[in-house]
């Protein structure tokens, strides 16, 4: 299994290349390049999930977390900037492990954008929320912070939405508006991201430290419960 993984993940950063080459020889816009790396980027982490046969248990636990994902993001569309959905989706990583977190987070920006609108800015936006679930699952599996810990779990959630998904979503506007991609327009993009970052930010802390511990609990009693994700 590792040595198809490592085979595949050559694959991705190999067609990346071309990709990149391809882009500067017949000069292709570089937004749909960049949208284009993030899919081919994704590819190594969904097959590392499907390559491992993983119980037909465990993909209906994740399409149920998932849906409440959704459901929280689509809950609150009239509040752009007050969202609980990293909170959802860092708790499936802290439960169920780093592939399962970022799945969820990837699939919950696809399958949500159906309600706010698909577009460009979408494979963006399943990379910001995917890495969150992945973060979140990588360090609990690391046991440095296992969400078992409300307040440590709340300062995650605030530091990944302002270190990761708001500079990842920042970063995406810039690829999507600009004509000319400079660090003068990374850093202004970035800098008047805060309006949106920091309210989301402490909307997913507040988040976390209102529901981790019950969440936490509820989660593993059906991983223990059913055997999955061991």
């Amino acid at each position: 299994m590792r040595n198809k993984s490592f085979v595949i993940s050559l694959i991705s950063i190999f067609s990346i290349l071309v990709l990149v080459y391809v882009t500067y020889k017949f000069n292709i816009h570089y937004y749909l390049t960049a949208s284009m790396i993030i899919l081919i980027s994704m590819i190594p982490v969904y097959f590392s999930f499907e390559n491992r046969k993983p119980d037909s248990k465990e993909v209906v636990v994740i399409a149920i977390i998932t849906a409440l994902a959704v459901v929280s993001r689509v809950a609150f569309i009239a509040l752009p900037t007050i969202k609980p959905v990293i909170a959802v989706i860092m708790l499936s990583g802290f439960a169920f492990g780093p592939s399962a977190g970022f799945l969820c987070g990837s699939t919950t920006a696809f399958v949500s954008n159906f309600m706010f609108s698909q577009g460009a800015w979408t494979p963006w936006q399943m990379l910001a929320y995917g890495l969150a679930g992945l973060i979140a699952g990588l360090l609990s599996k690391a046991n440095l912070i296992t969400g078992k810990n409300r307040v440590t779990s709340a300062v995650l959630g605030f530091i990944l939405v302002m270190l990761v998904v708001g500079p990842v979503l920042d970063l995406g506007s810039v690829f999507l508006m600009s004509n000319v991609v400079t660090l003068k327009r990374i850093a202004l993009f970035l800098s008047s991201g805060l309006v949106m970052n920091v309210p989301l930010a402490i909307s997913t802390a507040v988040t976390l430290f209102l529901i981790t511990g019950s969440m936490m609990k509820k989660l593993e009693r059906v991983q223990i419960k059913y055997g999955i994700f061991n």
